[in-house]
């Protein structure tokens, strides 16, 4: 294969070559631009997080309100069943002095 038909990739700095202090310069502008776009994404993903909180605390509230329902409609069946008023409550005061 003849080496005459390749075409040799342009050299961009046209003989001179790029000092050290704009290497570094361009690469801080670089930096700059990443640390722009992560905190942008930082901010996003706060936002996206306490809005998924609030939402979390929305179910968990609604999800109380129905369970204590169906407890209660529980409790109202259990009752039924055996036709009189049962206390599910305990009947102990811990601040009561004990009878000896």
């Amino acid at each position: 294969m003849p080496k005459d038909n390749i075409i040799e990739f342009p050299n961009r700095f046209e003989g001179r070559e790029p000092n050290k202090k704009q290497i570094l310069q361009n690469r801080l502008k670089e930096l700059q631009v990443e640390n722009e776009y992560l905190n942008g994404d930082i901010d996003f993903l706060a936002d996206q997080l306490d809005n998924n909180l609030a939402e979390i605390q929305e179910i968990l509230q609604e999800l109380q309100s129905i369970i204590e329902k169906e407890l209660g409609d529980s409790l109202v069946e259990f009752k039924s069943e055996f036709g009189v008023d049962i206390s599910f409550l305990a009947d102990f005061d811990p601040d009561k002095p004990k009878d000896k």
